[in-house]
C-alpha cells in the first residue's frame, strides 16, 4: 500500500476512502469512524464498540482507537488512563 493517499473533498464535504484501504482495516459499509484533532494533525479511525481483547461491550477505555474494557484493561496495567487511553493527569 502506498502513502501518503492525498483524496479532495467533494462540494458535500466527502472524502472517499480508497477499496485497497478499507479493505486493508476492514472498514466497511456502515461502519462508524471517528475524526479526532491531535496537535495539527486530523486521525481518523474506526470505533469499534466492543473490547478489542475479549469482545466484551463494556468499553471502559480507547487505547488507540481500540476499546478495551476496565477487565482487560486492569489485567494490561493500563489503569489510571483516561477514556482516550492517555495517562490522566
Amino acid at each position: 500500500m502506498d502513502f501518503p493517499v492525498v483524496r479532495t473533498i467533494d462540494s458535500l464535504g466527502r472524502v472517499v476512502i480508497p477499496a485497497n484501504i478499507r479493505h486493508h482495516f476492514a472498514i466497511r459499509w456502515g461502519d462508524k469512524l471517528v475524526l479526532e484533532p491531535d496537535q495539527d494533525l486530523l486521525q481518523l479511525y474506526k470505533l469499534d464498540a466492543r473490547c478489542a481483547f475479549c469482545r466484551s461491550a463494556e468499553i471502559a477505555a480507547r487505547l488507540r482507537g481500540r476499546g478495551i474494557c476496565g477487565e482487560c484493561q486492569t489485567e494490561l496495567g493500563l489503569t489510571g488512563r483516561d477514556k482516550s487511553g492517555s495517562p490522566e493527569a
